[in-house]
């Protein structure tokens, strides 16, 4: 498992728990209204003959109103998840940035004085940035590519040097990382389930797979 899944099972766990409470209380509310709808107003009513129905009736409509106040607040709360993912997103974009750091610790001298030495085709560039064991060394080779391909002049070599820039770029912007990407997508579903609670019961359908692959 990577480690950045916990992440997005962290927004599952609560998106599931808080649309769980919503679904729960809503449920409740609409029970509570059907069985007011079945004790209708009566237009004369004599409170002695009728006492149970009056005593029967204002119970129903009390439970009516606890049933909508909790319902109200498990809806505020279901809309509220946003606030929370976004504190959830917040720490996984500063551990990839941690992790996407430099450490001169993890230069690999080897790739340095090939680079250096200038013999390299773009291809080659391309292969030792694909082969590099570390984010510093990574983000070395993308950098060195990104100040060669002016200096190029065959098409296809600045093609190639350019990929390995923009790379090399989204290595050092946890944004552009895969992690983020797919985080950001789960968040987007969030999004669309909170706008129509009726799409809830696919939540697992459209995230699992993306979870998966974190």
């Amino acid at each position: 498992m990577s480690k950045y899944r916990i992440y997005a099972k962290q927004m599952d766990d609560l998106a599931r728990n808080r649309f769980a409470d919503f679904e729960m209380e809503k449920a409740k509310f609409e029970r509570a209204k059907r069985d007011l709808e079945n004790c209708p107003i009566r237009l004369r009513v004599d409170p002695i003959r009728d006492g149970d129905y009056v005593l029967k009736r204002k119970k129903l409509e009390v439970a009516v109103g606890e049933a909508e106040r909790k319902f109200r607040e498990a809806e505020e709360a279901f809309k509220g998840t946003l606030t929370e993912v976004k504190q959830i997103r917040s720490e996984l974009y500063q551990k990839l940035k941690e992790d996407l750091a430099v450490d001169p610790e993890d230069l690999d001298k080897n790739t340095v004085d090939l680079l250096r030495s200038g013999i390299c085709s773009a291809a080659e560039v391309s292969k030792l940035f694909e082969d590099a064991e570390t984010i510093t060394t990574k983000r070395y080779v993308a950098s060195f590519a990104k100040s060669q391909v002016t200096e190029r002049t065959d098409p296809q070599d600045r093609e190639i040097l350019n990929n390995v820039a923009n790379a090399g770029e989204r290595l050092s912007n946890p944004d552009f990382t895969d992690t983020m990407q797919r985080f950001d997508e789960i968040s987007d579903v969030l999004i669309r389930c909170i706008r129509n609670p009726n799409m809830l019961g696919h939540w697992a359908t459209l995230t699992e797979n993306i979870i998966a692959e974190m």
